[in-house]
């Protein structure tokens, strides 16, 4: 309908939801109270709700939208800091959707903002076919639940409606002819039911139209007047309280402004008592001073005498107890040392019978050793025995073990050799000297200092024994860091003292 009005239309604002809930509107007259705290919004407690802001005219079509965002606290007021200009960015929109209004409105989004302070702030529709918010704002304000003003019919509007009521066919008459013309024709009658439908509908539109305004406009009036009323109370006791917790509040500042200068006179006034009170104590604390120093002037002589008497006695028992403790120390030391260097002789004594028969088993082994190898021939020719070449044909392969080398595998070639002198042959392998294995054998069965001082007394000192021969070396690896330090001052091992002439083979 083509309708023209004198007055009417106005702002509101949609609130999205995010489930499937109709959309929550207000006018805008109501979110300016929502933005001074005035009214506040508990379903949207810590929120950051998806709003529209809709300019509409007097027949309920949108002229204008701002898609916006706004967020709540957790008592659902609005953020105090949010200052969107709305009414600017309605009017400096760009081009949007004819929505009904007989042209593109004005639209600001996030896609679509001139100024971009704002565009953050702003938030992008949706316009598919399934789920269209243009659709949804356009519904929500032809039902004009808000009670928005529409335009009033003017004369020429009346003229118009009479013209069609004048130009309708009566129902009855119209299908009265078409039954009359042709009674079993199908067509007629169906063009009948038409006519009828249509010039029914047609006046029920202007009629209800007409009805929906008028009562539209009488309750759009009634609800905004109450809604000024309501809101001008709601300021009128809101500056009446805010104007008399002021006031409370600065009642409670004189009261304790009175309070604390109270205190703080109370204050002062101990302070000066604290302070006369110190000067006093001051005084006293001074003469007793001049009578200490007075006292000490006489005492002094007196502890002077005396300590110098006791000083002597305290030296001479000094002097008695250190005689004595010294006399005591001498003797338990010279105890420890003696049975230190008896466990130590008898160490080396049990080492030395040990080296003697160990000695004495290989001497008899090498003559056993001489007396098979002359032998082994004829033994071999006349018992029918297996030779070394022979065990060593039957894949039989010879190991030994010796510390410091470990486990040796023996070719056939070294197998004479080994048995002719087995330490030598180890030592060989392990890159030392006969005498050196023998040395390092020696110290790791017994890892102590040999040194002897000038008395034929040995040290004694345990030390760290090398783990392999070729890290030994002798007159260094087997002293204590005691005797370590006399072979790093002089540059060399003075091994005149030490007790490796055990070594030498022993005379029987």
């Amino acid at each position: 309908m083509g309708l023209h009005s004198d007055s009417g239309g106005g702002e509101a604002v949609i609130f999205f939801n995010d489930n499937l809930d109709r959309p929550q509107e207000m006018l805008y007259l109501e979110f300016e109270a929502v933005l001074d705290s005035f009214i506040g919004l508990p379903d949207f407690a810590n929120q950051t709700k998806r709003a529209a802001y809709l300019r509409i005219d007097g027949y309920l079509n949108i002229t204008a939208i701002v898609f916006f965002l706004i967020k709540f606290d957790d008592l659902g007021a609005a953020d105090k800091k949010w200052n969107l200009p709305l009414r600017e960015l309605a009017d400096s929109g760009g081009y949007g959707p004819d929505l009904g209004a007989g042209g593109a409105i004005k639209l600001n989004c996030h896609s679509q903002c001139d100024d971009s302070r704002y565009q953050q702030f702003l938030w992008e529709p949706k316009s598919s076919r399934e789920d269209n918010e243009y659709v949804t704002l356009r519904k929500i304000v032809k039902d004009n639940r808000l009670g928005i003003v529409t335009a009033k019919l003017n004369s020429e509007s009346d003229q118009r409606y009479v013209a069609v009521n004048e130009q309708l066919p009566s129902t009855s008459s119209a299908i009265t002819s078409a039954m009359s013309s042709n009674k079993d024709g199908h067509d007629m009658t169906s063009q009948a039911n038409s006519a009828e439908f249509d010039n029914t509908a047609l006046r029920n539109e202007v009629l209800v139209e007409d009805l929906r305004i008028e009562i539209t406009q009488q309750i759009s009036k009634q609800y905004q007047n109450k809604l000024r009323e309501k809101l001008s109370e709601l300021m009128q006791t809101h500056k009446s309280e805010f104007s008399e917790y002021d006031n409370e509040q600065k009642r409670a500042v004189d009261v304790l402004k009175r309070e604390q200068q109270t205190v703080i006179s109370d204050q002062l006034e101990q302070i000066e008592d604290l302070r006369q009170q110190l000067i006093q104590m001051e005084e006293i604390n001074n003469e007793l001073k001049q009578r200490l120093n007075d006292k000490a002037i006489g005492m002094a002589a007196m502890e002077e005498q005396l300590a110098q008497h006791e000083w002597n006695e305290c030296a001479a028992e000094q002097q008695a107890n250190a005689s004595s403790l010294e006399q005591q120390l001498s003797t338990e030391l010279k105890d420890k040392l003696e049975q230190e260097n008896f466990t130590l002789q008898e160490m080396i004594r049990m080492r030395d019978i040990e080296l003697y028969y160990r000695y004495e088993q290989e001497t008899c082994m090498r003559d056993e050793l001489a007396i098979l190898r002359a032998e082994g021939p004829r033994l071999t020719d006349d018992d029918g025995d297996y030779s070394i070449d022979d065990l060593h044909a039957g894949g039989i392969t010879f190991v030994v073990f010796h510390p410091g080398a470990g486990h040796l595998t023996l070719p056939r070639e070294d197998i004479e050799k080994y048995i002719e002198h087995p330490q030598a042959y180890v030592a060989a392998k392990c890159g030392v000297s006969l005498e050196i294995y023998q040395q390092w054998l020696y110290y790791t069965e017994a890892p102590y200092c040999q040194v002897q001082d000038e008395e034929g007394n040995i040290c004694g000192e345990v030390v760290e024994s090398s783990e392999l021969p070729s890290q030994f070396i002798p007159g260094v690896s087997d002293r204590c860091n005691k005797h370590m330090s006399v072979v790093a001052s002089t540059g060399y091992a003075d091994t005149s003292n030490s007790t490796d002439d055990r070594w030498d083979t022993p005379k029987h």
